[in-house]
């Protein structure tokens, strides 16, 4: 008898954390301003995409006035092998790794005036995001992202 009553209490037990738990993810897509993606697209673009949702998204137009007033500068957050074979215009190569190091270097970039945009092209977007994960966590916001949704240059030539 003492065991089935063992069990019973277990299972109980076990319900009533499941129903903690389904209210608390209930709460928390209530409270995020996107929401969770509770079914869908689980492809790293997708992810990605919910990951920079709480960044400012530079677009090419923009890019194309910063770059007239000499005032853009980008960071590279792909490796540097990736970044060699396709480098961009005064860009500094940063893999997120590296934040600790360069950030500096990057503070003193955005006190001279420019502005600084986390390139982030397509198969290499998630490393963007992952770079403005790590450059917030430093205490450092800005910066932009720019999003090429093909590999190519953003100067649109």
């Amino acid at each position: 008898m003492a065991i089935r009553s063992y069990v019973e209490t277990s299972f109980c037990q076990a319900a009533v954390l499941v129903v903690l738990g389904g209210l608390s993810a209930v709460i928390v897509n209530g409270l995020r301003p996107a929401g969770l993606p509770w079914i869908g697209d689980w492809l790293p673009a997708v992810v990605t995409s919910i990951q920079l949702n709480d960044y400012d998204i530079v677009s090419r137009e923009k890019i194309r006035s910063l770059k007239e007033t000499d005032s853009l500068f980008f960071i590279d957050p792909r490796d540097t092998q990736v970044a060699l074979s396709f480098s961009l215009p005064e860009s500094l190569n940063v893999p997120p790794v590296e934040v600790p190091a360069m950030l500096p270097e990057i503070c003193a970039l955005a006190d001279a005036g420019m502005e600084i945009v986390i390139f982030c092209d397509g198969a290499y977007c998630s490393r963007g995001s992952e770079l403005a994960r790590v450059l917030t966590e430093n205490d450092f916001r800005k910066f932009r992202l720019f999003r090429e949704e093909r590999t190519g240059n953003p100067n649109g030539s």
